[in-house]
């Protein structure tokens, strides 16, 4: 034989042989096909028991089917606001962490404010069911809201309901109010003495209408114009005695007096009066000290000394007179009521 010939002959022969191999790996039960991935081939040989037909799938299951079991348990997902409720806030109706109050209603005028607060004058809202008539949230007195808020008082135009009933001086039976108009106090008397000096024969009121000063420390009652109130008169020819009134800007706050059935001698205290802005309400405050009106007449220590209460004033002298002089006297004390 041609040598050639024989040479390619016994070539043929390891191919062959690599290809019987081949086919009786196939038929092992246990033979499992090489896979290529699709970046070697965009292709891939199943492996399935259905007789290794080609597809574009990568699966190795029995089926041939396209899902893929990566063998990972997902995470259960949980909802938190389903477990603690909605996130509290201010408004909810439920008092939480940090409000003093919560009643969800959007009214910001009433025991618990929008902010969840307890309301307080300062706060800069205006409560209305509290008597405030305005916040502005500082602390200066005279801007035009007071720090008690409400806006600064007119004139007093009215006596307020308390009324106080001094102690009487000598016999009060029958006396006379000191006639003050509305808007007005008294602020003393213009007495006449007998010309011996022992009693008073004749006694004017003095009133003084009431106005609003303010300083650099608020508001305050300041005097107005002057007028005469009731005036009475005993026995004539009399002496006509120094004024009897308070200073400038300040109102009767004490009297005392002493006699025993005719009044001998008279002496007052008076005080500069502010007006402040408390709990809803103006309020009457005394303020840098009494000034001492008097003795005046006969001068002896009092027998009686009427004082009223803190943040009332003099608001009537009530006088009464007998047919010589004047008999008895009592100073009254009350609040007042302003315009505003």
């Amino acid at each position: 034989m041609d040598a050639r010939i024989l040479g390619s002959k016994l070539a043929l022969v390891p191919a062959l042989g690599l290809a019987l191999v081949s086919g009786c790996l196939r038929d092992h039960p246990l033979y499992v096909a090489p896979t290529t991935s699709a970046s070697e081939g965009e292709s891939a040989t199943s492996g399935s028991a259905s007789g290794g037909s080609s597809s574009g799938s990568t699966s190795g299951t029995a089926s041939g089917g396209g899902s893929t079991d990566t063998g990972l348990t997902a995470p259960e997902t949980t909802d938190t606001a389903a477990e603690t409720g909605p996130v509290p806030y201010c408004g909810d109706g439920n008092v939480d962490p940090g409000e003093a109050c919560d009643d969800g209603d959007g009214v910001d005028d009433n025991a618990c404010t929008n902010a969840c607060t307890t309301p307080t004058c300062g706060d800069g809202v205006v409560q209305a069911f509290m008597g405030e008539t305005c916040d502005d949230g500082n602390d200066v007195e005279t801007d035009g809201c007071m720090n008690g808020c409400l806006l600064p008082p007119a004139a007093p135009v009215l006596l307020g309901g308390n009324i106080e009933m001094g102690m009487a001086i000598g016999d009060v039976q029958g006396a006379k109010s000191s006639g003050c108009a509305a808007g007005s106090l008294p602020i003393g008397i213009a007495l006449e003495l007998q010309p011996m000096g022992y009693f008073f024969h004749l006694a004017t009121v003095t009133c003084s209408q009431v106005q609003i000063g303010v300083d650099d420390q608020g508001y305050f009652l300041r005097h107005g114009p002057q007028m005469e109130g009731t005036t009475q008169m005993g026995k004539p020819d009399l002496v006509e005695l120094p004024d009897f009134l308070c200073p400038m800007d300040t109102y009767i706050v004490s009297l005392a007096g002493a006699g025993d059935l005719l009044i001998r001698t008279l002496a007052m205290k008076c005080s500069k009066i502010r007006v402040r802005a408390e709990g809803g309400k103006y309020v009457l405050e005394l303020v840098d000290g009494l000034q001492q009106v008097g003795p005046i007449g006969k001068v002896q220590p009092p027998d009686v000394t009427s004082t009223c209460s803190a943040g009332l004033v003099g608001v009537d002298l009530e006088i009464a007179f007998g047919a010589i002089a004047m008999q008895g006297i009592r100073l009254d004390c009350g609040d007042l009521v302003f315009a505003n």
